[in-house]
């Protein structure tokens, strides 16, 4: 079922939602944009993390870094970069930058 998370969106429960971390709704917004034709399923894990099964078998655990990339967790491989700059300063400085889109996925 997709539920709707105000600016955002997610293939989970709606009241799974209510209680996402930032991580995982950004995670959630990847999957929604990028995998959701060839993903299997999905489930959040713990505060920061989400687990993502694909149709092909691919199995992976999701996190992301200060910039928003998307990252393998147990391998610390980058799966697709976020549209965030990559400037540190102004990342800590504004708590409302979110990601809206990521490239050089290869999932």
């Amino acid at each position: 079922m997709l539920a709707h998370m105000g600016k955002g969106f997610s293939i989970y429960e709606e009241d799974e939602v209510n209680y996402m971390s930032k991580s995982q709704k950004w995670i959630s917004r990847f999957i929604f944009q990028n995998l959701l034709p060839i993903a299997s399923s999905s489930s959040l894990l713990d505060e920061g993390s989400v687990s993502l099964t694909l149709k092909n078998g691919f199995s992976a655990v999701l996190i992301v870094n200060i910039f928003g990339d998307i990252i393998e967790k147990n391998t610390g491989e980058v799966i697709a970069v976020s549209d965030l700059p990559r400037d540190l300063d102004l990342i800590l400085s504004d708590f409302t930058l979110e990601p809206k889109e990521w490239r050089n996925s290869y999932v």
